[in-house]
């Protein structure tokens, strides 16, 4: 078998860069895939999801980034049932170009499927501890413990969400000596992870 390596015509041009300018059969790597150029005339800033201008040679697979990850500022001694837990407190900066957050709120920007998840520590003498997570103000995470002092609840919820769409965090507790989130020392901690559309 012989090749001829006059007509191999892909030009590898390795990672996307959005300020370059590509041609046909340019291939370049993009979001974990390989795709090559098949557009007539040369372009700059069209990305390879543009199917009329890129093909996809090589799937790869979607990977999971950390939008953001945070928790409360301070102590939260809550104990009004729903009460919203502050998050203000940032470890990683809320990437803006798939999620804003506002106090008690992450708002989604991009449309796809995230994982949300965390704990909370909790502490009552002689009463109740809650802690729910709600998309869109609806309950998908609900955690009831009633005894022991102090507990570590853990939750974790992963779904689609569309543009708009709505994450926040509620923990409350009833009786004496109330930790609702006891964030002193990061016993309280928040992710936010984009899993891909």
């Amino acid at each position: 078998m012989q090749i001829d390596l006059g007509k191999i015509k892909i030009a590898w041009k390795g990672a996307y860069d959005p300020e370059a300018t590509y041609e046909r059969d340019d291939a370049v790597f993009y979001d974990g895939s390989s795709f090559i150029f098949v557009g007539t005339d040369p372009k700059t800033g069209v990305d390879p999801t543009d199917t009329a201008t890129w093909n996809i040679m090589a799937q790869g697979y979607a990977q999971s980034k950390l939008v953001w990850a945070g928790g409360p500022n301070g102590h939260s001694h809550a104990s009004a049932a729903g009460s919203s837990l502050d998050i203000s407190s940032t470890h990683v900066e809320a990437d803006p170009a798939y999620a804003s957050v506002d106090n008690s709120v992450i708002t989604i920007q991009k449309p796809g499927f995230y994982r949300v998840g965390g704990y909370v520590m909790q502490h009552t003498n002689s009463g109740h501890r809650y802690f729910q997570i709600r998309h869109n103000a609806n309950t998908v995470q609900y955690n009831y413990m009633y005894g022991a002092y102090w507990m570590t609840t853990t939750a974790d919820y992963t779904a689609y969400f569309n543009e708009g769409d709505t994450i926040s965090f509620h923990a409350w507790a009833t009786g004496t000596n109330l930790y609702a989130a006891h964030s002193h020392g990061y016993y309280t901690r928040f992710f936010l992870t984009y899993m891909g559309d």
